[in-house]
């Protein structure tokens, strides 16, 4: 075969986070053969949030869940998925400090997995990883939205998701890599459209040198676009992400919640293209997600690529949010008080968050 026809086969999958009441290895509902065409990829990637950690002091931030990860169950399922890389640059990797992110990093790479997006500084924070596979190059690069977890000089953190800061790493890569692969932390919880400015943003990246666009946060699925050369996924969805607390939420949250994707991409010298998109859907009795394939999810996946590229998105976020950020907490907090009898109130109130009612009475105006 002539070295320019070699295919790379690359698995982006969304969110992965082991909450604390995820802690025993024995007792999950957890298939490998649902995850075959995963695995069997040459290279296997994934946004990991919540930081091992041994100490326990966390940073001051106004989200801030102390949820310490089962190193002995996530060491486990993370060498089942066999993933090569793992995307750091998000809102929770410096819950605990420069100790979380140095302890999350050795334990992920004495399991042969590498990690990108967050350091003691920025300088470490910013280093782009770059792999070759099958004579093909490729630079992966990450960055978060968060502000107040950035990296700084002398601080730890992510790597920041400002467009200029972007535009000079992406230009650092030119001439040295075949194809330029950029994770975005970005974007606004359980809302299932991108926002306007992110889109700008996206683009930009695109017409200055980047391939593909990865995205995650919102923790449901946004869609996808082909745009000039370049492929964005603006949310892949919550891959492993279910606490027992979210197992709980979804009897009174609506589907899209449960909903993630993972994407295959083929790359050869010269082209991308997408080979598979697959739905997964989380359940109430495991944290791993089962593949779902039928009518009703595929056209809702279709029905928001399909917003993206008629510009509908720009109205259908703000009644996303309003429908998901309203009707969501306060069903949920509703929800919780009957099932606890009051015991949690306190604790259920901290979900409505004032950034999400900061959003809300401003979409109310728009």
């Amino acid at each position: 075969m002539n070295q320019n026809d070699e295919k790379v086969s690359i698995s982006f999958l969304g969110d992965i986070a082991f909450f604390t009441d995820a802690t025993s290895i024995d007792n999950v509902n957890f298939d490998i053969n649902d995850y075959v065409d995963i695995i069997e990829s040459d290279f296997k990637v994934a946004n990991y949030e919540f930081p091992f950690t041994e100490g326990k002091k966390s940073i001051n931030k106004t989200v801030n869940y102390n949820h310490i990860p089962n190193i002995a169950f996530a060491q486990k399922y993370l060498r089942e998925f066999k993933f090569d890389l793992l995307f750091l640059a998000n809102n929770h990797i410096n819950d605990w400090g420069s100790e979380g992110i140095e302890t999350t990093k050795n334990i992920l790479t004495s399991n042969g997995i590498s990690t990108i997006g967050a350091g003691k500084n920025l300088e470490e924070a910013t280093k782009a990883f770059i792999k070759e596979i099958k004579g093909i190059k490729f630079g992966f690069l990450s960055f978060s939205n968060s502000t107040h977890n950035f990296a700084d000089i002398e601080k730890s953190g992510s790597n920041p998701l400002i467009l200029n800061h972007i535009l000079h790493e992406l230009s650092i890569l030119d001439n040295s890599v075949d194809f330029k692969i950029v994770n975005l932390h970005w974007g606004t919880e359980f809302v299932e459209y991108p926002l306007h400015s992110d889109v700008e943003i996206a683009h930009s990246l695109i017409e200055n040198g980047a391939d593909v666009i990865i995205g995650h946060h919102p923790h449901v699925i946004q869609g996808y676009e082909l745009y000039k050369d370049g492929i964005i996924f603006y949310s892949l969805g919550s891959f492993i992400y279910s606490p027992l607390s979210e197992r709980i939420k979804t009897k009174v949250m609506l589907f899209e919640r449960c909903l993630s994707i993972s994407v295959k991409l083929n790359f050869t010298k010269s082209k991308i293209a997408i080979e598979k998109i697959t739905p997964f859907q989380n359940n109430l009795s495991s944290p791993f997600p089962k593949p779902i394939q039928n009518d009703f999810v595929e056209n809702y996946i279709n029905s928001l690529t399909k917003a993206i590229k008629t510009g509908d998105y720009k109205k259908l976020y703000y009644k996303s949010l309003k429908k998901n950020l309203i009707k969501r907490e306060i069903q949920t907090v509703l929800h919780f008080i009957v099932e606890s009898k009051g015991k949690y109130l306190f604790d259920l109130v901290k979900l409505i968050r004032l950034r999400h009612l900061t959003k809300i009475i401003k979409s109310i105006f728009t």
